[in-house]
């Protein structure tokens, strides 16, 4: 959905304010979908070469996971060195 660009303006201003006043920006539902499908794919590709290519369902079960899973995985595949290493802290 496009606002009209007054609109939009207004919005930005008020945005800006909130943002001010709360001390933290404001993130929309679509940005944190964004981060988190770049932090699944980011997780994927050093699983990829941490252990070697991972298998379709698994790479699916960890774009089912929560960003904090995901950021959980990402720690925690440092010191994986096999799949089923993956696999165990996927199913979790």
């Amino acid at each position: 959905m496009t606002l009209p660009k007054d609109l939009e303006r207004e919005f930005q201003e008020e945005l800006s304010k909130y943002e001010e006043d709360k001390k933290m920006p404001y993130i929309t539902s679509m940005e944190r979908t964004g981060e988190l499908k770049g932090e699944q794919k980011i997780v994927i590709q050093l699983l990829n070469h941490r252990i070697g290519e991972i298998e379709p369902p698994l790479i699916e079960q960890i774009r089912k996971l929560s960003v904090e899973q995901v950021e959980e995985l990402a720690v925690a595949l440092l010191n994986f060195s096999t799949v089923a290493d993956a696999r165990a802290m996927v199913s979790k």
